[in-house]
Formats: C-alpha cells, structure tokens, sequence
C-alpha cells in the first residue's frame, strides 16, 4: 500500500499507517481493517482505481502486502491475509 506518494512525488508526510496496521495487529483481539474508496474521480471527469496490480514507477510502499488483512470500500470486504497473489486480485 502507498499512502503518502502519487509515483514519485510525495503528497503527504510520514504517517501512522504502519504503526496502526502493526499496533492492531499485536493487539489482543485486533484486526487492521484499510477502509478506502475503490476509485478517484478525476477533473476531467474521469474515473480512476485506486486498487491497482502495482503501483506506479517511485511509488513509495508504506505497508506491504503481507501486512495487509483486510480492505473495505464501497464494493464490500477483501480479506488478504495468507492469500497468494492470484487470490488477493480475485478478493
């Protein structure tokens, strides 16, 4: 997951989104939960995902796949966790 660079150019300070998905994770009963919406809309009326195969060239990854277990939008749940590459594109 990137969240703070759109490819190279950074958009955002150093956040706390490790820390959240790492902390909730340790925590007794905690589950990371990344809610998002699944697309932006852009200026010239254009829609564009957000979940994307991989993230564009200098894109900076704040959490990696492997930490990632579940991810909400408007579309419903995808639980990640332990899941093959192939499997985390059909959830």
């Amino acid at each position: 997951m990137c969240a703070d660079s759109i490819g190279p150019k950074l958009f955002s300070g150093v956040g706390g989104q490790l820390d959240f998905v790492y902390g909730a994770s340790r925590s007794k009963g905690g589950v990371p939960i990344i809610a998002m919406p699944s697309s932006n809309a852009m200026r010239d009326g254009s829609v564009i995902s957000k979940i994307v195969p991989m993230l564009k060239q200098g894109a900076g990854v704040v959490t990696t796949r492997n930490h990632v277990r579940y991810v909400v939008t408007e579309f419903g749940v995808a639980e990640l966790y332990g899941k093959t590459i192939r499997q985390r594109a059909q959830a």
